[in-house]
């Protein structure tokens, strides 16, 4: 899949379900870095974490605003290549795609339709349904 195609996968997820979305591709990071744990370059692995880190600011902050319905964030399209800008400049290109990839491809339309929106309940309430497999 190539960055324009996950790009246009991630704008055609309803606005009231893209913080789901963004939890989960931060989720999917976390998971992916755990493969870093045994880098033996500790600068490396130092780098790769705070990248990381980064990445889930940046995921964490547009999901909140998602959440409360704050026009004022980034066009999906530029979040995205953020990210992945990132994710180069902190050595975790392959992390990061891959919590993508790993988020798009579990994030299927019909489950999205089964997700409550903030709209829906007042609150995203994340204890309210697993949404893993």
């Amino acid at each position: 899949m190539t960055l324009d195609e996950a790009i246009a996968r991630f704008i055609a997820i309803p606005d009231d379900r893209k913080a789901w979305f963004l939890l989960r591709v931060s989720w999917w990071l976390t998971v992916s870095m755990r493969g870093c744990y045994d880098e033996a370059d500790a600068e490396l692995l130092a780098t790769k974490l705070k990248g990381a880190n980064q990445i889930q600011h940046h995921l964490s902050s547009e999901a909140c605003n998602h959440l409360a319905g704050n026009p004022n964030r980034y066009p999906d399209d530029v979040l995205i290549r953020i990210c992945v800008e990132k994710a180069s400049h902190y050595s975790i290109d392959g992390e990061f795609g891959g919590a993508m990839k790993s988020a798009l491809d579990h994030f299927d339309l019909r489950l999205v339709q089964e997700l409550p929106s903030v709209s829906d309940t007042g609150r995203a309430g994340l204890s309210e349904i697993d949404f893993l497999e």
